[in-house]
């Protein structure tokens, strides 16, 4: 069964562009473009007709149901994507040499980031990057570096005393005082000595 595929179903399939980064220089190579399979043309050529003829609350995920049409087609409809697979590689290679042939002083110029040999391709290069990104450290996420900023930040200072807060804190020691047990000391007792009177002396030969 082949009616599934419309005539003009090629035209809407294209090889993916697969870029690698290097994480220490930031450097983008792109990869040569690689042959798709039948069943990855048909998943291309299908998933959005199949997406939108699916009943939304069906729970049926789209490439559940693209896998059960896969597997009804027959030799005939699975070659015919298969033949497109060959169509889509030749023109995506078409179009890949035209972009290798225009970008060749970019080409250079990772070479000598990546210390590279002068003939290395672009596929010499992405599989440098690739070796390069698994020896690396791995990088801090940007919530990791937002802590470690955060917990060296300095204290608040402390805020200024103004009239109203030493207004505030005279009341506060007024009221401490009041709510205290207030004890007297006891002042020492003093003993006075009491002068003897001294007898008049009698007169003699009274």
């Amino acid at each position: 069964n082949t009616s599934m595929m419309s005539s003009g179903g090629s035209s809407k399939v294209s090889a993916t562009k697969k870029v690698v980064k290097d994480v220490r220089t930031g450097l983008e190579v792109r990869l040569a473009p690689k042959r798709l399979s039948g069943y990855q043309c048909f998943l291309k050529a299908e998933s959005s007709a199949t997406a939108a003829g699916m009943n939304a609350d069906a729970g049926v995920s789209v490439l559940k149901a693209l896998a059960e049409k896969w597997s009804k087609l027959d030799a005939t409809g699975k070659g015919v994507y298969e033949a497109m697979g060959d169509d889509v590689y030749r023109a995506s290679q078409a179009e890949w040499l035209a972009w290798v042939e225009s970008h060749e002083e970019e080409r250079g110029r990772i070479v000598r980031k990546l210390d590279a040999p002068t003939s290395a391709t672009w596929d010499d290069l992405g599989a440098l990057v690739e070796r390069r990104n698994k020896e690396a450290p791995p990088q801090k996420s940007p919530a990791a570096v937002q802590r470690t900023t955060t917990a060296k930040s300095p204290p608040p200072k402390a805020a200024k005393t103004t009239l109203f807060n030493k207004t505030e804190r005279k009341d506060e020691k007024r009221k401490a005082l009041s709510s205290s047990p207030v004890v007297f000391a006891s002042s020492p007792t003093t003993t006075t000595k009491k002068k003897k009177k001294k007898k008049p002396a009698s007169a003699s030969g009274s």
